[in-house]
């Protein structure tokens, strides 16, 4: 189920079709466990061509994230990369959240200091507060 969902996914250009796969790869992490359903979303899922998918990636991240283990690692450098280049501000402030989540849930100040190197930078103002804000609002918790 999981190589079908990938051929169909990496290819899919219907947002609504694109955000049902992410859903079911997110069923797949939580329910079977699949490592190859969280590699997908990290790697294809991050890079899409369609912004609200994009932004799914990130919503679905939130309820799957104790499920991955090791793979959260690659999910953070994922929505470090994405969010660097992400031109949607629905998505980025998305990644930014997950981010600064990642920052407090994992205690990891290098993700906290990436957030603020590529969060704070950005180029979409919305974003650079939405960034500013997650790491105040952090460290506050901290």
């Amino acid at each position: 189920v999981v190589s079908g969902l990938r051929n169909a996914f990496e290819v899919e250009t219907d947002e609504n079709a694109s955000c049902l796969m992410v859903n079911a790869l997110g069923a797949a992490i939580l329910h079977l466990g699949s490592t190859e359903a969280g590699e997908m979303l990290a790697e294809a899922g991050l890079k899409h061509s369609l912004a609200r998918v994009r932004r799914e990636v990130g919503c679905i991240y939130s309820h799957v994230r104790n499920s991955l283990g090791n793979l959260r690692h690659i999910f953070i450098a994922g929505f470090l990369t994405a969010l660097e280049a992400e031109e949607h501000e629905g998505a980025a402030c998305v990644m930014v959240s997950v981010l600064g989540d990642e920052m407090f849930n994992l205690r990891n100040v290098d993700v906290g200091c990436a957030l603020a190197r590529v969060g704070l930078k950005h180029s979409l103002a919305k974003v650079r507060m939405v960034a500013a804000g997650e790491l105040g609002r952090r460290m506050r918790m901290q």
